[in-house]
């Protein structure tokens, strides 16, 4: 699944992933985009009034794409999970979302590493709150999960830490497949805090 958008809208997309390859957002002109992409400066103008329009359009579909991802899998893995915490139910719901990164794995790069990114990462988050809340049925609020703790507290804090494992793998020299990606994020998710630094046996 890639992003929605008319021939010209995608390869200007397209020709800012390549010039995020290159440069930083800071850097990058609506003049390098259509010369990059092969289209007319009216047909960017077409779509956006400026450079701010276009970032702010782009970032809109990535998070629709990640949204649209989550949403094929994450209603059924939440209420089995909610029954009975499994690897294999979780598991569908990071490896969607990772592969949604990794289809504009270089926008995604490029939108989150610089100052300004900030607004996108807190987008980012909020994006994968809500759609986390969307799908926590009315039934499961206040409904105990973990030795005492209600679903509704219990499930996000399953979900949580998971932006900032998707950032450090976006800005690796060498990052690994997005199933790989996707099983460390399911991995993570039933190893207490402690855990992690527990020496082997």
């Amino acid at each position: 699944m890639k992003l929605t958008g008319t021939p010209a809208q995608l390869k200007m997309f397209a020709a800012l992933s390549k010039l995020l390859n290159q440069k930083p957002t800071v850097q990058v002109s609506i003049t390098a985009i259509v010369k990059t992409a092969g289209v007319s400066r009216s047909a960017f103008y077409l779509y956006y009034s400026d450079l701010p329009a276009f970032f702010k359009d782009l970032q809109d579909r990535l998070l629709a794409h990640v949204e649209k991802a989550q949403d094929d899998h994450l209603k059924s893995a939440i209420n089995a999970t909610a029954i009975s915490p499994d690897f294999e139910n979780a598991y569908p719901v990071f490896f969607s979302l990772t592969k949604a990164v990794q289809d504009n794995f270089m926008l995604f790069k490029g939108l989150t590493e610089q100052k300004e990114s900030r607004q996108f990462i807190e987008a980012f988050q909020f994006s994968l709150s809500e759609t986390l809340f969307s799908n926590l049925t009315e039934n499961m609020e206040n409904k105990e999960f973990f030795d005492g703790i209600p679903s509704d507290y219990a499930m996000p804090m399953f979900f949580s830490s998971i932006l900032i494992i998707i950032l450090h793998w976006l800005h690796k020299k060498n990052p690994e497949l997005a199933q790989v990606i996707a099983r460390l994020i399911t991995r993570s998710r039933y190893v207490a805090p402690y855990e992690l630094f527990k020496k082997a046996d």
